[in-house]
């Protein structure tokens, strides 16, 4: 059973307010500054896994480097008892993790424009963190928040990025990335980084957010060889005809960004422009 997370009522100058959720190095902590401004606190517990402060390094690292309006800022950091800590920008909104499992429990699906919403906000964030030579590699539905009320998109937890960074690699298939989310040539080489793995990743965000289910999926009894096996030997249905409310024009966009081939996929640039021609042309559709 897992123990609950006993957390510190205050860390540095912030007050501690509640536990949000827990990784597999640390935990995120809402708290509030002196100016009463909540912020959230990502704290490395004492039993993280191996890795744990490399993984601390590279996102301090990589939120110094980046400043996007979809990319959290970083306010501070520092450490509690020897443990390191960094203080972030609040993500306002939920999961896509727990959007897609409210949506399977309750019957329902995203809509079309919210899932484009998305996908744009998050090839946005990309097509910056590209320009600046950091790879996210860690694209899934728990690192993307989706604020409904105002259509917000953020996109966290950078441990795994990889750039121009004297970070420690501690790499291997499970700790880098989401098998689900990776194209085949991740799966057969987990340490390597390409910007269209990112652009994959968020194909495959695109058809969960609209289907609730994932395009190649895999027990979690079984391993990477068996998930290979399977984008190898299975084509996934088309996003339109699992959901007759997308447009068949975005289904096959999906199924572009989900291209097996690294380099038949296109860059996050070029999705990026594709796709808001037809989030336009769904928008703004002109009379016949």
């Amino acid at each position: 059973m897992q123990t609950s997370f006993s957390y510190p009522e205050q860390i540095g100058e912030y007050r501690i307010l509640k536990d949000l959720s827990k990784g597999s190095y640390g935990n995120a902590l809402l708290a509030k500054d002196q100016k009463d401004n909540e912020v959230v606190i990502k704290l490395l517990r004492h039993d993280h896994a191996p890795g744990g402060r490399e993984r601390y390094k590279n996102e301090v690292w990589a939120l110094e480097n980046l400043e996007h309006p979809n990319i959290p800022k970083l306010i501070d950091k520092g450490f509690y008892e020897s443990y390191p800590y960094l203080v972030m920008q609040k993500a306002t909104g939920e999961t896509l993790g727990k959007i897609v499992s409210r949506n399977k429990k309750e019957g329902g699906v995203m809509s079309q424009l919210d899932a484009l919403t998305i996908i744009d906000g998050v090839l946005d964030s990309l097509v910056y963190s590209h320009s600046k030579n950091i790879l996210h590699r860690d694209i899934k539905d728990e690192n993307v928040i989706f604020d409904r009320s105002t259509s917000a998109v953020w996109l966290i937890d950078f441990g795994f990025c990889k750039g121009e960074t004297p970070v420690k690699e501690n790499d291997s298939f499970w700790n880098v990335g989401a098998a689900r989310f990776s194209p085949p040539a991740k799966l057969n080489h987990p340490s390597e980084g390409k910007e269209n793995h990112d652009v994959f990743a968020v194909g495959v965000l695109g058809y969960l957010l609209l289907t609730n289910e994932y395009p190649w999926s895999v027990s979690e009894r079984e391993d990477r060889g068996h998930l290979l096996d399977v984008m190898k030997k299975i084509i996934p249905e088309p996003v339109h005809i699992s959901n007759r409310f997308v447009n068949k024009k975005v289904s096959e966009f999906i199924r572009k960004l989900m291209i097996i081939d690294d380099d038949s996929r296109p860059s996050a640039s070029e999705a990026l422009n594709e796709i808001r021609k037809i989030k336009s042309e769904i928008e703004n559709p002109i009379s016949q």
